[in-house]
């Protein structure tokens, strides 16, 4: 499991994006929101004497890694796309709004689900 000090800056950054999202700007919620979670994976491939993730294929990589014989691969893939989401809401003109009401606040559980992998 991650420590304090190495979620201290996702946590900070989910704090941004709540920030972002309840002033009403959904491209930096959204951005934020992605960061946090890049954040974490960044941090669990440290523990683990792993590369940063980059790009998709890292985080795939990563989380290939973190499927202990217990846990089936693909049982982590949907935390990593619903995270995916919000960074092309970033990229472009921001989330829907069905995905602020349902998808947001599902990936603060999502990191702290995956910082306990670490």
């Amino acid at each position: 499991m991650l420590t304090h000090e190495q979620t201290k800056a996702a946590y900070e950054l989910l704090d941004q994006a709540d920030a972002a999202f309840d002033s009403g700007d959904a491209i930096l919620g959204s951005q934020k929101l992605w960061e946090a979670f890049a954040d974490t994976m960044d941090a669990i491939a440290e523990v683990r004497g792993l590369r940063p993730c980059r790009d998709d294929d890292d985080f795939r990589r990563l989380l290939h890694e973190l499927a202990a014989p217990e846990r089936d691969y693909y049982s982590l893939i949907p935390g990593f796309y619903l995270a995916r989401r919000f960074r092309k809401a970033a990229e472009n003109d921001g989330p829907e709004d069905y995905e602020v009401e349902f998808f947001r606040p599902e990936v603060p559980s999502i990191i702290k689900e995956f910082a306990a992998m670490a």
